[in-house]
Order: C-alpha cells, then sequence, then structure tokens
C-alpha cells in the first residue's frame, strides 16, 4: 500500500508508518508544497505513481499551489482517496471547492471527523470479457460487443495466460470499439479465473460492471439494458441461449445476423458470471471474486452470496442474453475444493476477500 502526504508536518508520516510499517510514503513538505517547481520530478518518492490513498492537512490548503494539488491527484490514476485532516481556513474551504469541482469528486466523513474524498465513478457500463486461448469464439463475441445498439461502453478483455493471438484479436477491434487488452501471467496448472476478472475490475471506470465470457456473442441489447441499472445496488442476470459446437466452430461474424436461428436451449438467468452486471462500488470494496478459488467454478456464487449480504438484490433479464457458443467442456479439477471454499466462505469474519479493497 502506497500514500502521499501534501504540506503536512514530519508527525504525521511517522504516524503513518507506526500504524502501517508496510506502506510506502511519499512525502511532499510544505516548503516544496507552497512551490510546486521546488519539487525534485526525480526524486523517486515524487514522481507519479499509483498510490493507494493521499493526505492534506487542511490549515495548509491554501498553502498548497493548485496544480500541485491536481498533478498529486492524478497520480491516484482516478482511484483512491484523498483524506483531509482538521478544519479548513476560509481561504482553504474555497481552494478546496474549486479543486473538488475540477476534479469531479465527492466528498464524505470519515471515522474520527476525518473528511474523505473520493474520485467519482463515470455513470455507465465498464464490459469486462474473461479468455484464454479460444481466439475464435472472442472474434465472435467482439462482433457482438461491436453491434450493440448503445456503443457507450469501455470494453476490458482479460486474458488467463493466452497466447499472443488473443492481443492480436483484440487489436483488430480497436477502431471499433474502446477497448483494452490485459494479460494475466500465468503457469500451466495456474488457471484463475477469479483473478483474471478482477483484473477486469481494477480498470473499471464507470458505475457498472458487466461481466461476459470470451465464449459469448452479446445480442444487441445487452449493453443498453445493462447500463440502465446505473450504479444502483442491484445485481443483474441475463440469460443464455446455447449454439451446437458444430455451429459454433464454422460461424463467421456475417454469420451473426442469422445466429438466433441455431440457438437449440435457452438457460434462464441463473446468477452466474457468463452473463451478469454489479454495481461497481460494491464489488470493489469487497475484493472482487476471491482468488482462492482455482480455475473456473463456483467463484461467482461465492461473490454474489457476498454482494447480497452488502445489501445488493438481484434481478433477472429473461428477455435478454448471449450466444454461449458451445464446445468441449474441459474437465475443472478443482470442483470439490471450490465447493469447499464456497462454504467455508460463510463462515468467515469479514465480507472483503484478497486481502482488501481493489483499488
Amino acid at each position: 500500500m502506497s500514500a502521499v502526504v501534501i504540506g503536512s508536518n514530519g508527525p504525521v508520516v511517522e504516524a503513518l508508518l507506526q500504524c502501517f510499517p508496510e506502506l510506502r510514503v511519499s512525502y511532499i513538505p510544505p516548503d516544496c508544497a507552497v512551490d510546486s517547481s521546488r519539487v525534485d520530478s526525480s526524486d523517486q518518492d515524487l514522481r507519479p505513481m499509483s498510490r493507494d490513498f493521499a493526505i492534506l492537512e487542511a490549515p495548509r490548503c491554501e498553502q498548497v499551489g493548485q496544480s500541485l494539488l491536481e498533478a498529486t491527484w492524478a497520480s491516484l490514476r482516478e482511484t483512491g482517496y484523498l483524506f483531509v485532516l482538521g478544519e479548513f481556513t476560509a481561504a482553504g474551504v474555497q481552494l478546496f471547492e474549486e479543486f473538488k469541482r475540477s476534479v469531479n469528486t465527492e466528498s464524505f466523513p470519515a471515522k474520527g471527523g476525518v473528511n474523505c474524498l473520493q474520485k467519482k465513478l463515470k455513470s455507465g457500463l465498464s464490459v469486462v470479457v474473461c479468455v484464454h486461448d479460444d481466439a475464435h469464439r472472442l472474434r465472435l463475441c467482439l462482433e457482438g460487443f461491436a453491434r450493440q445498439q448503445d456503443p457507450e461502453f469501455d470494453l476490458h478483455v482479460c486474458c488467463d495466460g493466452g497466447p499472443q493471438c488473443i492481443a492480436e484479436v483484440v487489436e483488430g477491434f480497436s477502431s471499433r470499439l474502446n477497448v483494452a487488452y490485459h494479460l494475466r501471467e500465468r503457469s500451466v496448472d495456474d488457471g484463475c479465473a477469479a483473478a483474471t476478472r478482477n483484473l477486469g475490475i481494477r480498470f473499471a471506470r464507470s458505475s457498472r460492471v458487466l461481466f461476459v465470457d470470451g465464449d459469448c456473442v452479446p445480442q444487441s441489447q445487452v449493453t443498453g439494458d445493462h447500463k440502465s441499472f446505473g450504479d444502483r445496488n442491484v445485481v443483474v442476470s441475463g440469460a443464455r441461449l446455447h449454439i451446437a459446437e458444430d455451429v459454433s466452430a464454422a460461424l463467421t461474424p456475417d454469420g451473426l445476423d442469422s445466429v438466433d436461428q441455431h440457438a437449440y436451449r435457452y438457460d434462464r438467468p441463473r446468477f452466474i458470471s457468463s452473463h451478469l452486471s454489479v454495481p461497481t462500488i460494491p464489488v470493489k470494496e469487497l475484493g472482487g471474486f476471491w482468488e482462492e478459488f482455482s480455475g473456473w467454478g463456483g467463484e461467482d456464487k461465492e461473490l454474489l452470496w457476498r454482494l447480497f449480504e452488502y445489501g445488493c438484490t438481484g434481478q433477472r433479464l429473461k428477455h435478454v442474453g448471449v450466444y454461449h457458443l458451445d464446445h468441449p467442456m474441459q474437465e475443472n479439477i478443482r470442483a470439490v475444493e471450490n465447493r469447499t471454499l464456497k462454504e467455508a466462505s460463510k463462515t468467515m469474519d469479514t465480507l472483503i476477500r484478497n486481502g482488501g479493497p481493489i483499488q
């Protein structure tokens, strides 16, 4: 975990390190904070980096240059929190309110009278597609997203240790989609759908996250229907329609226009991560999918239980679905172990997994 302390005194840093010995602290002292030109950009501690939070001592706010405040907040890379210690002076209140508006944030009280400033998520939809090595089905999946009635979303293809051809498929859609490719390095037997999806959650910048597997093609209204739920604490599950393995193997992008006639089975919404959307803030606060789950299976149901315990409700979209492009099923050799983990989760003292929230 890392933090930056702006324009405060040394005792604040010392107190932080006593409470959190492993914390990486970047310290911008008052004399440098007053004049940002005095900050040495070559100093390793002051380079822009992904930080978990920042601390500003309120009485010194008017002494801290606006440009340095903005640069510091930018270094949080659109995530994290700014904690404000003490009471603002009159000049500090005016400067800080202007700063809040300029960086699109919202504030709320934290414990002990400390105020917290949090970067707002934009209203909208982030899509996370989980894939391993099936370039053919991924190409059809992305073609489906390129044909959405509502095209305003950011898409993250998260690859669980797959080959280079997966990145090449994603690159081929860069002119048609707001898409990014994220690779999770893995060994031969280290597949983890939970960790791969969490990679996508980490990059989500919208108020809702939609999970779709890389072997599923979305119907044209999928993104719009899920986006309509916004940041409400509702977990939304959509339907699946199955396309036979032989048809899937021969399917081309042009063939998607008539793919519905090949659907041979309808799966009602079952709250599984091949077609599921969740509000972004709760899923990040809970730490995402529990990465103790290996391979696949069970990790979505375990997360669903925690989201419901958190206070979310569920809703099914029976009228909108994704086409599952059937393929030979890979045996999940850790199925029994994963079922045991799912039950053990309910006995734990906290709903948060993986050591803390996703930043």
